[in-house]
Parts: structure tokens; C-alpha cells; sequence
């Protein structure tokens, strides 16, 4: 078995089962994790008569190496600010939102996207428990989509007015003085 790996999407550690081996993409995210940013290419140079040393060489365009000097002047300051900016961009879109969830696969924060409307009309069925003798969670529902901005996994859940209607659903009204 391989030492730890670990996602370089998603900085989970994968740990692998003996009998299967590595995968080539991580079970938390489903990114790739083979040869992660590398390009190799068989590259034959006419003008030395043969293969290069080594056969596999990263080939890179002109507009690359320009863009790289380019870059070069800037330095390390330019691209950390860039890194902060997101970053304090993100911080502020977190501060602004009702709720927080933590992502289930790298615990990063994750930002609210928007709400979606379960109704009838498109395909909620609330279900009715003999034991409550009503619906669960009637409709309307509205439910809270976010993203992690590191990971990208997606996750869903109540909104605060559809948490609340489970709990008068579940207590038949008899919480918070409601009858």
C-alpha cells in the first residue's frame, strides 16, 4: 500500500482499501489525481536529430513564456494580493449570510448560492406518517443551496421558516405556545 495521499483539490487525505488499490479520482471531491497539472508529451527536435533526453518534456508556447516574465516582474506580491483580495471577498460574502455550514468533505466554510422553491407544481410530495396523521413537511419548501469555494461540493438544506415548520409539524403545535 502507498503512504498517505492527499487530494490536492480538496486537501482530504485518501486513505486507500489494499484490495482495490489507488483510484484515479478522489472519493470526496471526484477530481482527477493522476499526474495533477502536468502535461507530457513524446517530443521529437529535428534541429538535434533525435528525441530529447529523457523523451517526455513539457512543451510550452511563446504567449506562455511571455506571460511567465511578465509575471516574473510582478513577483510573489502581485499574486498574494490577488490570493487576499478572494479571500477577504469571500469573508465578506460569509459575514453577510444567515447561516454557515461547514463542506462535509474539507471543512471550509461554504457560501449561500441561492434558495429553490419545492412545491407541487414541481414534483414535492410531502409525505403523510400514520403516526402524525398529516403531512410532514407540507409545501411549499424552500431550500438553501451552497458551494464550498475550495472544494466545490454542493449541499442543500432547510431555510429557516422550512426548519421551523418541521418542528410545529413534529411537535402537532404543542411547541412555543402554538395549538
Amino acid at each position: 500500500m502507498e503512504g498517505p495521499v492527499i487530494c490536492p483539490w480538496c486537501q482530504t487525505e485518501i486513505v486507500w482499501d489494499e484490495e482495490i488499490g489507488p483510484e484515479p479520482y478522489c472519493p470526496h471531491c471526484d477530481n482527477d489525481l493522476q499526474e495533477y497539472r502536468t502535461i507530457s508529451l513524446n517530443v521529437d527536435d529535428d534541429n538535434e536529430g533525435g528525441q530529447l533526453a529523457g523523451s517526455r518534456q513539457s512543451v510550452r508556447r511563446e504567449d506562455d513564456v511571455a506571460q511567465d516574465s511578465e509575471d516574473d516582474n510582478e513577483g510573489y506580491r502581485s499574486k498574494n494580493l490577488l490570493l487576499l483580495a478572494l479571500e477577504q471577498k469571500v469573508e465578506n460574502i460569509l459575514d453577510e449570510q444567515e447561516d454557515v455550514p461547514e463542506c462535509p468533505h474539507c471543512r471550509e466554510y461554504m457560501l449561500e448560492t441561492g434558495r429553490q422553491q419545492l412545491d407541487h407544481r414541481n414534483g414535492y410530495k410531502p409525505t403523510a406518517p400514520r403516526v402524525l396523521g398529516h403531512e410532514l413537511l407540507p409545501a411549499p419548501v424552500d431550500i438553501v443551496w451552497y458551494v464550498c469555494p475550495s472544494c466545490y461540493h454542493l449541499q442543500n438544506r432547510l431555510s429557516g421558516a422550512g426548519r421551523d415548520a418541521l418542528i410545529h409539524s413534529l411537535s402537532d403545535g404543542t411547541l412555543g405556545g402554538r395549538e
